[in-house]
């Protein structure tokens, strides 16, 4: 008898740990659904933090020398990342430099000459009409007049080929000149510099690589820029306007919403992206859209993050609680 009363008092036991748990169980669920629940003035989306991905590349080939950043480095617009070899292009500066020295000292000569072929020329001239006033009179011959006359042609023929040759040197002056200057900037072009601030993602070559023009050197993102690309099912894409606000969370600080703008809506549905894990959820139309961060306070949010986002479509209801 003792027995079977404690059979029947273990089994109430067992009875009413089961009840515990299950009523534990739904009342955990219940509690977790409510602190969940998004009100309907609410649309809740998902998707990755993303950033506009800038290149950093060279503009001539060349073989990589130095390189002056490493990966997860902040950059500064201007900043220099790596350097090219540049002995070739060198060797073409001094060239083109001592080229310019040369026709600078034929210039000042072609002047110099210029200007005595003038003062000559001015001479001639006066002794021609010097000579003319006496022919008049009658005290010279018409040969001598002629040989002055000659002189004198001969003397203007000298003056402009003396200045045509003072514009023949500067013009070449001129086209060494830049040359010099096109070499200047190919050199300036081995000196690979940060085309953004923003932080280096992805380093792609080493030392001693050999480039061609475009090679690229890194791949950088400006953190203060980022947003999440997410998608909206087709049902309640109606919902989405441009500029409305939201609040984005991540895993990292669940309890940090980071506040955000929708900024991008995509025009056109598609199937729902293949990572995605069911396939019921892939055939699915979506509306990609792109929800801005406003701020990225200490570049606490990287590219490749996953996140989750509330989007406010309607009223001025307070931001529900995310956890």
């Amino acid at each position: 008898m003792k027995k079977k009363i404690k059979i029947k008092r273990f089994l109430v036991y067992i009875i009413i740990i089961i009840v515990a748990i299950v009523f534990g169980y739904y009342s955990y669920n219940y509690y977790i659904l409510e602190k969940t629940r998004i009100p309907e003035s609410f649309i809740k989306v998902n998707g990755r933090i993303e950033g506009n991905i800038i290149t950093a590349a060279t503009k001539i080939p060349g073989r990589i020398e130095e390189i002056h950043f490493k990966e997860g480095d902040d950059v500064e617009k201007g900043q220099l990342l790596a350097v090219l070899s540049s002995d070739e292009l060198s060797a073409q500066k001094r060239a083109a430099s001592a080229l310019i020295k040369q026709y600078f000292y034929k210039l000042k000569s072609s002047r110099a000459q210029a200007k005595k072929a003038k003062a000559n020329r001015i001479k001639k001239e006066m002794d021609l009409h010097r000579m003319q006033n006496l022919f008049d009179k009658k005290v010279i011959s018409e040969t001598r007049l002629e040989n002055y006359q000659l002189a004198y042609n001969i003397a203007i023929s000298d003056e402009r080929s003396a200045f045509d040759n003072v514009l023949v040197v500067k013009e070449a002056l001129q086209m060494a000149k830049a040359q010099l200057e096109e070499i200047e900037a190919r050199l300036s072009d081995t000196r690979i510099v940060a085309p953004i601030n923003g932080t280096i993602v992805t380093k792609i070559t080493n030392i001693g690589e050999v480039l061609s023009p475009g090679g690229l050197i890194a791949l950088i993102v400006d953190l203060n820029s980022l947003y999440l690309k997410a998608f909206v099912p087709e049902p309640q894409i109606g919902k989405v306007k441009l500029n409305l606000p939201a609040q984005i969370f991540v895993d990292a600080y669940p309890n940090k919403p980071f506040s955000a703008i929708v900024r991008y809506i995509s025009s056109r549905a598609e199937f729902t992206p293949k990572e995605v894990q069911t396939q019921e959820e892939r055939v699915k139309l979506v509306y990609a859209i792109k929800i801005y961060l406003n701020k990225n306070p200490e570049h606490m949010l990287t590219p490749g993050m996953p996140a989750d986002a509330i989007i406010r479509w309607k009223g001025n209801e307070e931001w529900p609680r995310w956890q």
